[in-house]
Protein backbone atom coordinates (compact mmCIF):
# COMPACT_ATOMS: atom_id res chain seq x y z
CA UNK A 1 0.00 0.00 0.00
CA UNK A 2 1.51 3.83 -0.98
CA UNK A 3 -1.24 5.93 0.43
CA UNK A 4 -4.20 6.12 2.84
CA UNK A 5 -7.03 8.67 2.81
CA UNK A 6 -8.83 8.32 6.22
CA UNK A 7 -12.81 9.47 6.43
CA UNK A 8 -12.70 10.25 9.87
CA UNK A 9 -16.02 11.51 12.45
CA UNK A 10 -18.21 10.60 15.37
CA UNK A 11 -20.81 7.74 15.35
CA UNK A 12 -23.35 8.67 12.24
CA UNK A 13 -21.37 11.35 11.24
CA UNK A 14 -22.26 9.89 7.38
CA UNK A 15 -18.35 8.28 6.83
CA UNK A 16 -20.11 5.22 5.42
CA UNK A 17 -22.25 7.76 3.03
CA UNK A 18 -19.30 9.67 1.99
CA UNK A 19 -17.12 6.77 1.22
CA UNK A 20 -19.87 6.22 -1.32
CA UNK A 21 -19.86 8.89 -3.40
CA UNK A 22 -16.22 9.30 -3.23
CA UNK A 23 -16.42 5.66 -4.80
CA UNK A 24 -19.01 7.07 -7.21
CA UNK A 25 -16.99 9.67 -7.85
CA UNK A 26 -13.77 7.26 -8.61
CA UNK A 27 -16.13 5.18 -11.18
CA UNK A 28 -16.54 8.21 -13.66
CA UNK A 29 -12.48 7.96 -13.59
CA UNK A 30 -11.53 4.30 -13.48
CA UNK A 31 -10.96 2.37 -16.27
CA UNK A 32 -12.75 -0.99 -14.55
CA UNK A 33 -14.66 -1.48 -11.35
CA UNK A 34 -12.78 -4.63 -9.87
CA UNK A 35 -15.07 -5.56 -6.82
CA UNK A 36 -18.09 -4.26 -5.30
CA UNK A 37 -19.49 -6.11 -1.73
CA UNK A 38 -22.02 -5.41 0.44
CA UNK A 39 -23.76 -2.32 -1.15
CA UNK A 40 -26.32 -2.60 -4.57
CA UNK A 41 -24.17 -1.81 -7.73
CA UNK A 42 -27.37 0.22 -9.29
CA UNK A 43 -26.76 3.04 -6.75
CA UNK A 44 -25.17 6.35 -8.32
CA UNK A 45 -23.77 9.45 -6.82
CA UNK A 46 -26.92 10.81 -6.84
CA UNK A 47 -29.36 8.33 -5.49
CA UNK A 48 -26.91 7.99 -2.06
CA UNK A 49 -27.07 11.94 -2.13
CA UNK A 50 -30.72 11.22 -1.91
CA UNK A 51 -30.29 8.90 1.05
CA UNK A 52 -28.19 10.99 3.51
CA UNK A 53 -30.89 10.05 5.93
CA UNK A 54 -30.72 6.84 5.25
CA UNK A 55 -28.93 3.37 6.44
CA UNK A 56 -26.37 2.74 4.00
CA UNK A 57 -24.39 -1.06 4.20
CA UNK A 58 -20.97 -0.51 5.19
CA UNK A 59 -18.88 -1.74 1.55
CA UNK A 60 -15.97 -2.61 0.39
CA UNK A 61 -14.61 -2.08 -3.49
CA UNK A 62 -11.60 -2.02 -5.80
CA UNK A 63 -11.73 0.38 -8.93
CA UNK A 64 -8.67 0.28 -11.36
CA UNK A 65 -7.50 4.06 -12.50
CA UNK A 66 -4.65 4.39 -15.11
CA UNK A 67 -3.41 0.70 -13.90
CA UNK A 68 -3.23 1.77 -10.05
CA UNK A 69 -5.70 -0.37 -7.78
CA UNK A 70 -7.44 1.96 -5.09
CA UNK A 71 -9.61 0.46 -2.73
CA UNK A 72 -12.76 2.01 -0.41
CA UNK A 73 -13.30 0.23 2.70
CA UNK A 74 -16.42 1.67 4.56
CA UNK A 75 -15.99 -0.26 7.45
CA UNK A 76 -14.30 1.65 10.59
CA UNK A 77 -16.35 1.75 13.33
CA UNK A 78 -15.12 -1.56 15.27
CA UNK A 79 -11.33 -3.06 15.22
CA UNK A 80 -12.35 -6.61 14.36
CA UNK A 81 -14.03 -5.27 10.91
CA UNK A 82 -11.09 -2.92 10.19
CA UNK A 83 -8.61 -5.75 10.46
CA UNK A 84 -10.43 -8.03 8.53
CA UNK A 85 -10.84 -5.30 5.68
CA UNK A 86 -7.26 -4.52 5.69
CA UNK A 87 -6.18 -8.04 5.71
CA UNK A 88 -8.42 -7.96 2.09
CA UNK A 89 -6.90 -4.32 1.13
CA UNK A 90 -3.34 -6.26 1.59
CA UNK A 91 -4.30 -9.66 -0.11
CA UNK A 92 -6.15 -7.74 -3.47
CA UNK A 93 -2.84 -5.05 -3.95
CA UNK A 94 -4.70 -1.96 -3.16
CA UNK A 95 -2.07 0.67 -3.31
CA UNK A 96 -4.22 3.58 -2.54
CA UNK A 97 -6.90 3.03 0.15
CA UNK A 98 -9.87 5.34 1.36
CA UNK A 99 -11.38 4.53 4.43
CA UNK A 100 -13.33 5.22 7.41
CA UNK A 101 -12.51 5.93 11.57
CA UNK A 102 -14.18 6.87 14.38
CA UNK A 103 -12.90 9.56 16.08
CA UNK A 104 -11.98 7.98 19.20
CA UNK A 105 -8.29 7.04 19.70
CA UNK A 106 -8.34 5.02 22.50
CA UNK A 107 -7.43 1.48 22.93
CA UNK A 108 -8.66 -1.06 20.56
CA UNK A 109 -9.85 1.98 18.39
CA UNK A 110 -9.99 1.74 14.91
CA UNK A 111 -7.62 5.10 14.97
CA UNK A 112 -5.32 4.05 17.13
CA UNK A 113 -4.52 0.85 15.18
CA UNK A 114 -4.06 3.47 11.86
CA UNK A 115 -2.00 5.94 14.15
CA UNK A 116 0.33 2.85 15.40
CA UNK A 117 1.01 0.80 12.34
CA UNK A 118 -0.27 2.75 9.63
CA UNK A 119 1.25 6.54 10.00
CA UNK A 120 3.84 6.51 7.49
CA UNK A 121 1.35 5.98 5.20
CA UNK A 122 -1.69 7.98 5.94
CA UNK A 123 -1.91 11.24 3.73
CA UNK A 124 -4.16 12.72 4.94
CA UNK A 125 -7.20 12.74 7.71
CA UNK A 126 -10.42 13.67 6.47
CA UNK A 127 -12.81 15.61 9.28
CA UNK A 128 -16.40 15.16 9.06
CA UNK A 129 -17.14 16.68 12.08
CA UNK A 130 -15.67 20.49 13.27
CA UNK A 131 -16.30 22.54 16.03
CA UNK A 132 -17.78 25.84 15.35
CA UNK A 133 -17.19 27.81 17.75
CA UNK A 134 -20.23 30.34 17.11
CA UNK A 135 -22.64 28.18 18.02
CA UNK A 136 -20.14 26.29 20.69
CA UNK A 137 -21.06 22.58 19.21
CA UNK A 138 -19.53 20.15 16.97
CA UNK A 139 -21.24 20.57 13.28
CA UNK A 140 -21.17 17.50 10.61
CA UNK A 141 -19.34 18.68 7.32
CA UNK A 142 -21.60 17.99 4.15
CA UNK A 143 -20.75 14.54 2.53
CA UNK A 144 -20.64 15.64 -1.05
CA UNK A 145 -17.78 18.77 0.24
CA UNK A 146 -15.68 15.64 2.13
CA UNK A 147 -15.77 13.17 -0.88
CA UNK A 148 -14.83 15.82 -3.71
CA UNK A 149 -11.72 16.68 -1.47
CA UNK A 150 -11.28 12.79 -0.91
CA UNK A 151 -11.49 12.50 -5.21
CA UNK A 152 -9.63 15.28 -5.56
CA UNK A 153 -6.35 14.27 -3.52
CA UNK A 154 -6.63 10.57 -4.52
CA UNK A 155 -6.57 12.00 -8.20
CA UNK A 156 -2.80 13.16 -7.53
CA UNK A 157 -1.63 9.96 -6.91
CA UNK A 158 -3.27 7.76 -9.86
Amino acid sequence: MKKIFVIFGKRDAGKTHTSWLVYNLLKTISTKVVCLTGAPKEWTYNDVLAKINDFIPDFRTIVEINGHRVGVISAGDTLEGFRIAMQWAKNENIEFLICCARRYNRKNSVHKELQSLYSALIYKWYFKTYYDAKLRSNRILDAETVARTVFNDVKIFV
